[in-house]
């Protein structure tokens, strides 16, 4: 392998795994949640294929017009939407995917509220449903390929012989 190939690979691999490791640690260690959002409902803020990041919020937090995520009652997964009522009262919110028509069946009670919308990504939760089903083996081919990297000897420069004429 020459030394410019073994070079570039391993710049990529190590970039890769910095990279990596950067962003792991940075979903480890913030407040922030990540989320994949699979359905249209909020299409006019936030496109389908987005990765959502959310951050720990309580009812008395939230007020009209926040995109909150929460556990939908009949359903049981996760939705993202805008809140369009809360009544402190019922401690209950009433809340409205943006391209949607009607407004959500169940109110969002506390129990089920699972954070407040900080920002997104647009598309790349499209990438990491891809990814996901295969995250274990890509980290141990990641690993695997830079540890083989690492133990091809570079070969060495031979000396240029100048001719005589």
């Amino acid at each position: 392998m020459s030394k410019n190939v073994r070079s570039t690979m391993m710049t990529l691999l190590v970039s890769f795994l910095a990279l990596a490791a950067i962003v792991a640690s940075v979903l480890v260690l913030s407040p922030l949640s990540g989320s994949v959002v699979i359905s249209d409902s909020m299409d006019n803020s936030v496109p389908k294929w987005s990765i959502v990041f959310t951050k720990p919020v309580t009812l008395s937090q939230v007020a009209s017009g926040d995109i909150i995520l929460f556990t939908d009652a009949g359903v049981g997964q996760n939705v993202l939407h805008r809140v369009l009522e809360v009544d402190v009262t019922s401690q209950t919110i009433k809340t409205k995917g943006d391209a949607n028509t009607l407004v959500d069946q169940y109110p969002v009670t506390p129990d089920r509220l699972n954070g407040a919308y900080v920002t997104h990504l647009p598309y790349v939760g499209y990438v990491v449903n891809l990814v996901q089903p295969y995250l274990y083996f890509l980290i141990l081919l990641s690993l695997a390929s830079f540890v083989t990297v690492l133990a091809i000897p570079s070969r060495k420069q031979r000396p240029e012989v100048n001719a005589v004429s």
